[in-house]
């Protein structure tokens, strides 16, 4: 059956999040800071990150596959979304800084659209996957993690009472007002970062 990765013989002491891109994983390392790509005993560092405050990326939050290739990259400290390319450290801004905290990232089923959870305005926002203004989704989803379902619903774990929320990306309800639908509430979680969608099912990380 599948076997735990161990992150160590990619160099990463602090794993921050892990994502699938291709056959491999996508892994967030903070003290050694940079995107690494690990796939069966190869690991190598896609974007590297440094320890210079406010320089990408020397805080990332989380990397997913984009779908032209590459990976998207959400960092704090310049408050953005970068697309990298290829591995090496240029990077393509996608929102000229127009979020605070970008903490999770999910790319809607046809390709097109990147779905962002902003920690500062605990709210979720969407894009286009070329880069643009975001625009409100849902005003206080804080969103920590965020996955499509096979229907098209958007699932967010959360930190606050509404812990597990479904939103509809086709919802047109006005974004200013819309909260999505509660489907775990009461804040049955402590550290909620990571929320998967497969088949039928969601899986939280705590």
């Amino acid at each position: 059956g599948p076997q735990p990765i161990d992150v160590a013989i990619a160099g990463v002491s602090y794993p921050r999040a892990v994502s699938i891109v291709g056959k491999g994983l996508a892994v967030v390392g903070l003290d050694l800071r940079g995107v690494w790509l690990h796939e069966g005993d190869t690991s190598t560092l896609h974007n590297p990150g440094i320890k210079v405050d406010r320089k990408p990326i020397n805080r990332p939050w989380c990397a997913i596959a984009h779908p032209k290739g590459g990976l998207l990259i959400s960092y704090s400290a310049t408050r953005e979304i970068y697309h990298a390319a290829k591995p090496g450290a240029q990077l393509t801004a996608l929102t000229a800084g127009y979020l605070g905290i970008p903490m999770a990232l999910a790319v809607s089923p046809d390709g097109t659209t990147l779905y962002v959870g902003d920690a500062e305005r605990r709210s979720v926002f969407k894009l286009p996957i070329t880069g643009g203004t975001p625009a409100l989704v849902a005003k206080g989803v804080n969103a920590r993690a965020l996955s499509f379902d096979a229907e098209g619903m958007l699932w967010a774990i959360t930190p606050d009472a509404n812990a597990v929320v479904m939103i509809d990306p086709a919802s047109e309800e006005d974004p200013q007002q819309y909260r999505g639908t509660t489907v775990v509430g009461e804040r049955p979680y402590q550290f909620p970062n990571g929320l998967v969608w497969a088949g039928e099912e969601g899986f939280v990380t705590d």
